[in-house]
């Protein structure tokens, strides 16, 4: 905790050059840090998921401004103050901080590719949450009610509108996207399982890192 800040300061301007895909990536990531944290299986955490849930809701918002108007002051700021509360402890009071998965699969991804950090997550993190959809079903629902809209009735809704917002900002949904072949899959589960069991809803082993980077890189939700 001792390398925490004890102030930030963030200028917006100073991203108004940012490459759009900088942009994007950055926040996909600090979506996938709120998914992290919403998705780790603590029961009884209402306060801190609506919190969540507000900040994915402006996230999504001001990535859409930003698209197309790169020097939008408050899109920038929003989007700015979001990734900050996304992992400055805020939405983590109450939780087992977090499930952290899907990070250390993606970090296998940018161990062999060139792929950002962001570009990677945005692959990985609809493949977790298909692969453990029997675990999260519920909280997939309140998710998407709560940011897609209140028709939906089933959590793998929630993951094809997720897939369907990264699309639409221009961020790859698939592993085919990267280049990726089905027999370096193989690679990939081997690099993730030095680290395993990974996850706390799930213990993943071996074969469950395979199974999810499969779901990834089929890419059907």
């Amino acid at each position: 905790m001792a390398s925490y800040p004890k102030v930030s300061i963030i200028d917006p301007i100073v991203q108004f050059t940012l490459p759009r895909e900088q942009t994007v990536y950055g926040a996909i990531d600090a979506l996938s840090h709120i998914f992290e944290l919403y998705f780790d299986g603590t029961p009884e955490t209402d306060l801190p998921d609506e919190l969540a849930e507000g900040i994915i809701r402006i996230i999504i918002k001001s990535t859409k401004t930003l698209i197309n108007k790169p020097d939008d002051y408050n899109a920038r700021a929003n989007l700015a103050w979001s990734a900050t509360l996304a992992l400055n402890g805020i939405i983590s009071a109450g939780r087992n901080y977090g499930d952290w998965a899907t990070h250390s699969l993606e970090h296998s991804i940018s161990a062999f590719y060139d792929v950002a950090h962001g570009a990677g997550l945005a692959v990985m993190f609809p493949a977790w949450m298909l692969y453990n959809i029997n675990l999260i079903n519920e909280k997939l629902i309140r998710l998407g009610k709560n940011v897609f809209g209140h028709d939906i009735k089933e959590g793998r809704q929630t993951i094809k509108q997720l897939v369907e917002f990264y699309k639409s900002i221009g961020a790859p949904v698939k592993l085919t996207d990267f280049g990726i072949k089905k027999d370096e899959l193989n690679k990939l589960a081997d690099n993730a399982a030095l680290q395993s069991p990974l996850g706390t809803i799930r213990k993943l082993e071996r074969d469950d890192i395979y199974q999810i980077y499969s779901v990834a890189f089929k890419g059907e939700y």
